[in-house]
């Protein structure tokens, strides 16, 4: 009779752990098919909004077409220091037949990478950006290029007429010795809806400077000029070719020199977006192409 107890107490206990297996078998399955279906969901999403981007920029790139309306000329230093600003002048001028009602400008600098960094189509050229601020006549006080505002809005350009804009990067203290560009990258759009992009990117390459001591005092800010800079030549085939430094404009920055932004219009601020990555892409794409040519560095 005990023995018959105890294989029943046994048996009863290898039921109840059946069951809790099956139960947690049962649970986990429903997790699992939870969790599937959460990642179709997400799957879904993400492939809609592909597809609603890509059916964007292919309506966006149909309508707004590269072309010579908005050249820009770009020059400064040939050198620049770790943790002191450097200025670049930038002149945008409208070469089109008419007046252009709202024109941006894009600007992206970064420091290029060495040589044996690895670069890829997932590189992120993010950790390479500098920081770049702008200036002007009309707004004298520097304002950072990509905080708050993605472009530098210069507003409404009449036909021959330019604008002329300070750009200041600064390279991090602790940057090692190298070399970076700044690019940058116009585009416009008119009141009956007609709207373009500059046919190529302006840009200036630049050496880096290491620092020199553990605490490198800021140089006081350079103000440039034709007979004394050194202007970084400008190979773009859209721009003008000019190295002014400065000067006043026939038409100057708009509104105080205001930030473009987000929203002013349908097209413009996204197109800039669009724009501004693939300027930075870009450079990514001239940094490797650099690269290969370049063999290791002595």
């Amino acid at each position: 009779a005990e023995a018959a107890a105890a294989a029943k107490t046994a048996a009863d206990a290898k039921v109840t752990e059946t069951g809790t297996a099956f139960t947690d078998a049962r649970v986990a399955a429903s997790r699992a098919v939870t969790l599937a279906r959460e990642a179709q969901k997400t799957a879904s999403r993400k492939l809609d909004d592909a597809k609603e981007e890509l059916a964007f920029y292919e309506d966006m790139e149909g309508a707004c077409e590269p072309n010579e309306a908005v050249r820009i000329a770009l020059s400064g230093p040939k050198q620049v220091t770790a943790g002191q600003p450097a200025v670049f002048s930038m002149r945008v001028t409208n070469t089109s037949d008419r007046t252009l009602d709202l024109v941006d400008v894009y600007v992206n600098a970064l420091r290029e990478p060495d040589l044996d960094e690895d670069i890829d189509e997932d590189t992120d050229f993010e950790k390479w950006v500098l920081p770049v601020e702008w200036s002007s006549a009309d707004a004298p006080a520097w304002t950072s290029v990509g905080e708050k505002f993605e472009a530098i809005e210069l507003g409404e350009l009449a036909k021959g007429a330019h604008h002329d804009v300070k750009l200041r990067l600064t390279v991090a203290a602790d940057a090692p010795a190298g070399e970076g560009s700044i690019y940058t990258f116009g585009q416009y759009e008119n009141n009956d809806g007609t709207c373009g992009m500059s046919l190529d990117d302006a840009y200036a390459d630049f050496g880096i400077l290491a620092a020199k001591g553990d605490k490198p005092k800021p140089a006081p800010t350079p103000t440039p000029s034709p007979s004394t800079s050194t202007p970084a030549p400008v190979t773009t085939t859209g721009n003008t070719g000019t190295t002014q430094q400065g000067g006043s404009s026939t038409t100057p920055v708009t509104t105080g020199g205001t930030l473009a932004a987000t929203g002013a219009n349908d097209v413009l601020p996204q197109l800039g977006l669009a724009a501004a990555g693939a300027v930075a892409l870009g450079a990514g794409a001239v940094f490797a192409a650099r690269r290969r040519k370049a063999g290791p560095r002595a």
